[in-house]
Formats: structure tokens, sequence, C-alpha cells
């Protein structure tokens, strides 16, 4: 069997389970109210959760960073894309959180999902034990398992068996991996409990 008719047999068969996916065109992605394949509709599946993208003042800013700046930062900030700006964004961030974290630093990543591949990667290896929450977004999921950490799972929002979980591990280092926010269902973990469970055993 050639590659082609492989991959035609496995679209078929994803098509056959009504799992294949398409594009829909939407007029203008960060309004509230869309016309899609002509049918008005509300949006509640945007991520802009404050209408930000919409901004004009910050549409104005975007205009004029581009302006100053370019389109990009024409390489990795290891390399030579570290520009003014993004030093001044992250120097901005580390102050906000000074008061809390006296050493408090920033870095900026150009998408959440990247943001969490770099701090869970960094955080665990080979000694780690990572509990993971159950309903936890891809890049989560993903960064445990990049790791290269047992994973655990634990329970939604189960935050007395993660520390029924947390006891019973014998690992070096103990991370707690988990949404603040789980944005399919709008739940929200207890955080100060939360903290508690990790503090309790050392995680």
């Amino acid at each position: 069997m050639s590659l082609l008719d492989h991959l035609s047999a496995k679209l078929n068969a994803l098509a056959a389970q009504s799992l294949t996916r398409s594009l829909r065109r939407a007029d203008n992605g960060t309004a509230p109210r869309q016309t899609i394949n002509g049918r008005p509709l509300l949006m509640f599946c945007s991520n802009d959760y404050l209408g930000l993208a919409a901004e004009p003042a910050i549409a104005a800013a975007i205009a004029e960073g581009a302006r100053m700046w370019g389109g990009g930062s024409g390489a990795s900030p290891l390399v030579s894309g570290h520009s003014a700006a993004h030093q001044a964004v992250t120097d901005t961030l580390a102050r906000w959180y000074a008061p809390h974290i006296p050493q408090a630093r920033a870095l900026g990543f150009c998408t959440g999902y990247m943001a969490n591949l770099a701090v869970v990667t960094a955080l665990g290896d080979e000694h780690t034990e990572i509990f993971s929450e159950q309903l936890n977004h891809a890049s989560l999921i993903d960064a445990a398992r990049l790791a290269k950490a047992t994973v655990t799972r634990y329970g939604h929002a189960d935050v007395t068996g993660l520390r029924a979980l947390l006891a019973a591990s014998t690992a070096k280092v103990k991370l707690i991996v988990t949404d603040a926010v789980f944005s399919m269902d709008g739940v929200r973990h207890d955080e100060l409990d939360l903290r508690r469970a990790g503090r309790e055993q050392r995680a």
C-alpha cells in the first residue's frame, strides 16, 4: 500500500467515526457577534475573554509597535531576538511581582502553550513525580510527558484524592500541575486547599 493510500484509508476511518474537523470562516474572529456559514451567532468560544483584541487603544499600540520595531523579532531571544521592547515588558512584569517575590524575573512567550511547556519541563525531570489534574489543558499534559517525569493523574478538582497520592509517593521531587480555571466548564480549584496539600507533602 502506498503512503497516499494509507493516509486516505486513515482519513476515511476518521470520517466514518465523525472525527474529522473542518474550518468555519468567521467574518471577524474577535467580535462578540459573528455570522458563520450565514448564521448570526453570539460567540462564547473565543479566548478573547475581556474583548481586548478589538480595543482601539490596543490596536493603535500594536500598529505603532510594528512601525517602530517591525513585524517580528527576527530571531529567537537567545540569539538576537530580545529587543529593548521585550526587556521593557519583562522588567515591568518582574516589578509587579517584586513585592511578593523579591528575586522575581520574567520571560515572555508567544503562546500559553509554549509557556506551559517551558515551565513544566524546566521544573520536572526523571527524579520528579508530576501530579497532573485529570482535565488539564493539552499543553500541560504534553509538558508532563516531555519532562521525562513519572506522571500520576488525580481526579478533577479532587484535592482529597491528590493528598492520598502525594502521601503514597516516594519521589524525590513532587510537582502538582493544574489549570487555575478549567475553561471548558469554569471549574476552579480551591487554591488554598491545593497549596496546603502541597506543603503537607513537600510538593
